[in-house]
């Protein structure tokens, strides 16, 4: 069939018309499908890229305090009232040394994408710390790190192995010998819980002379510790080099009173046991030492009067 000069036009231009609405639909598509890769797949599945970075600012909206040293009983009896004031003050810090800078980046940089925070979802969380990064006077990128992730301002989502990120690469110097403090009488704890210093399993407590080696040897509570750890926990974090930075009570037994001294801090040795005259106030700074009582109460003793008050008899 011969179409004429009119028909011809028209079935051209309605080819036409179908040829330009395939072309839009398929841009359409392709462009949706960009959206989507850079959504969901894309370069934004890369954890935050610190290189860059010349300083950083730390925010801690319930203070560092509360971050670093969890609010338990031993948090309150480490501390003096003066102290306590003092870091929870410390609500942001700063850190632009280079090295420490770098070391955090890496860390950072060990995350994998977990996908975006959807509208209406929220991550519950008691700690979460804001991290803001410069370079020079301009801030490139900030996140917020929640325990084991990192949510960033657009709402991607990185998740980490255990102990990663290490915000004690960046934390508030203030806080370091506060941590090694509270360190130390969870290590007291801990021994105290490893068996035969057990209060409510025991009948009577190791022979002085060797409660090292019997913490050791008999490891009803910590079974599932390494050596390693187990070793560890006979130290004092803010001592020097030394098999043990503690000495038990040659007089407390089970029996005693709650408030009797039965570990307390000394210099470096092994199965040290006796009573005040071998406490030193030289492991911590500022000095001082932890001192555990016969009910698992930990305190820390800064003079010489407050360590001839205690209960050693």
């Amino acid at each position: 069939m011969r179409l004429s000069g009119g028909n011809f036009v028209r079935s051209i231009c309605g080819k036409g018309r179908r040829v330009l609405w395939t072309v839009a639909l398929c841009t359409l598509v392709l462009f949706s499908l960009a959206f989507c890769y850079h959504w969901f797949v894309g370069p934004g599945t890369r954890p935050p890229d610190l290189s860059s970075c010349t300083r950083l600012e730390i925010r801690y909206p319930r203070s560092a305090l509360n971050y670093f040293l969890p609010a338990t009983d031993l948090q309150k009896s480490i501390l003096s009232p003066d102290e306590k004031v003092r870091l929870q003050s410390i609500e942001s810090s700063t850190v632009s040394e280079l090295p420490r800078i770098k070391a955090f980046a890496y860390n950072v940089g060990l995350g994998t994408y977990g996908g975006r925070l959807r509208t209406g979802w929220t991550i519950m969380q008691a700690r979460p710390v804001v991290v803001h990064c410069y370079r020079d006077s301009k801030r490139i990128l900030s996140f917020t790190v929640l325990i084991d992730r990192i949510l960033t301002e657009d709402h991607r989502i990185f998740e980490y192995p255990e102990g990663s990120p290490n915000l004690e690469i960046i934390e508030p110097a203030e806080m370091r010998e506060f941590k090694l403090r509270y360190q130390c009488g969870l290590n007291m704890q801990r021994l105290r819980g490893a068996g035969p210093l057990y209060h409510g399993d025991v009948n009577t407590y190791p022979d002085p002379s060797e409660w090292c080696d019997a913490t050791i040897r008999d490891r009803t509570n910590t079974s599932y510790m390494s050596d390693k750890r187990m070793t560890e926990m006979f130290k004092c974090p803010a001592a020097g080099e030394g098999r043990s930075n503690y000495a038990m009570n040659s007089n407390c037994t089970p029996d005693s009173a709650a408030d009797m001294v039965l570990l307390f801090e000394t210099k470096a040795g092994w199965n040290q046991h006796g009573g005040p005259e071998l406490f030193t106030f030289d492991n911590h700074d500022p000095k001082g030492g932890c001192v555990l009582s016969n009910d698992g109460t930990v305190k820390f003793i800064r003079t010489e009067e407050g360590l001839q008050g205690l209960q050693w008899k």
